[in-house]
């Protein structure tokens, strides 16, 4: 998912709605998102892209999980799948 897709799809909920983040279809949990930073943010300044994760870039955004809410709801794979 590309930052432009994820607020496009957030456009149409109300603005002072809760942010949580469902994990775990077959156990599924709800938390809180604690916060959000590139990666490069999270780099120190002598790190080279020989030292990042397979696969990544510098320009990822990632959303960091925070304390878990409660238990969820295994209808909501079914919704955001469907």
């Amino acid at each position: 998912m590309k930052v432009r897709d994820l607020i496009e799809m957030l456009q149409s909920y109300d603005e002072d709605a809760d942010v949580l983040l469902a994990t775990q279809p077959h156990y599924p949990l709800e938390s809180e998102v604690d916060g959000i930073c590139a990666r490069a943010e999270a780099m120190d300044d002598e790190s080279d892209d020989s030292e990042l994760p397979a696969g990544s870039k510098k320009s990822d955004v990632i959303i960091c999980v925070g304390s878990q809410v409660r238990h969820g709801s295994k209808s909501v794979w079914d919704v955001c799948h469907g």
